[in-house]
């Protein structure tokens, strides 16, 4: 387990907000802020936040996403 990190300033928690409201990715949000995606998710839904999605980019897992469907 790693450590915590900085606490979260009633500043961060605003700009969390409007990011959020302004449609940004936890991605986007976590650059600016200098944290992790995953605490940027955490803390919106600690706070009742909803934020859009990440771009695509990664791959879905699973053995039927890694075939080519042939006709």
């Amino acid at each position: 387990m790693s450590a915590p990190g900085p606490a979260w300033t009633p500043e961060d928690e605003g700009l969390l907000r409007s990011m959020a409201a302004a449609g940004e990715s936890a991605a986007a949000i976590s650059t600016l802020l200098k944290r992790s995606p995953h605490a940027v998710r955490k803390r919106g839904k600690v706070l009742k936040i909803k934020l859009a999605r990440s771009q695509p980019g990664r791959k879905p897992k699973g053995k039927y996403h890694s075939r080519q469907q042939t006709a």
